[in-house]
């Protein structure tokens, strides 16, 4: 991570955009459940970062769970930071897993930024 997006540091740790979600997908995909997937959903549709047409393709492209991950990342990815952060913020509020994953890929983010 360059030290310009490090300036742009948000509250609760590390800015997450698109070259994080590339970064740490594979552990985004094994680290969110169905259950979360469809919280986290429900609250981007809430907060109007997906549309409807955006949660079913979500959910009825893919026929996995990381299936459906994979497409939100990809859909998350073409929207911006600020998706993207709510899209953190989600997942941390979701339950303890969750939380602990968003907490384990920033403090392993602030880790390789160090080197």
């Amino acid at each position: 991570m360059n030290a310009q997006r490090m300036q742009l540091g948000a509250p609760g740790g590390i800015p997450w955009d698109g070259e994080f979600l590339r970064k740490y997908r594979v552990e985004l995909l094994s680290g969110i459940t169905p259950t979360t997937l469809k919280q986290v959903l429900d609250t981007l549709l809430a907060k109007r970062d997906l549309i409807e047409e955006e949660v079913d393709l979500i959910l009825n492209d893919g026929k996995t769970r990381k299936d459906k991950v994979r497409n939100l990342l990809d859909t998350l990815s073409s929207k911006g930071p600020g998706s993207i952060g709510r899209f953190k913020d989600a997942l941390a509020e979701v339950d303890k897993p969750s939380s602990e994953l968003v907490n384990t890929l920033d403090a392993t983010e602030a880790a390789s930024s160090l080197r």
